[in-house]
């Protein structure tokens, strides 16, 4: 089967960076570096290949269609599936206040 193709929407992007700039402030610059490699690896692995296995996001019944979560670790990883493609809306985690 062929891999899903992901696609970061601009909120993802900008929570993905709070949280390695957070990561770096609270543990340090190779440990934050050292969890944000850690969660690009999980979620291209996991979302690539099995993303309909992932359950529903509490959020997804304020969107018109099906949110799942990906969760790693501390974070949740809220996206949809449109056929081969998963759209990653946000990443939330212990940066968020």
């Amino acid at each position: 089967m062929a891999p899903y193709n992901l696609r970061f929407n601009l909120e993802a992007l900008t929570d993905i960076e709070n949280s390695l700039q957070w990561g770096k402030r609270n543990w340090g610059e190779e440990k934050g570096d050292k969890m944000g490699a850690g969660l690009h690896a999980e979620v291209q692995k996991r979302l690539t290949t099995f993303p309909l296995s992932c359950p529903l996001a509490p959020e997804s019944k304020e969107f018109e269609q099906e949110v799942p979560q990906f969760v790693y670790n501390r974070y949740r990883i809220l996206f949809f599936v449109e056929g081969r493609e998963v759209s990653i809306l946000y990443v939330r985690g212990p940066f968020h206040n």
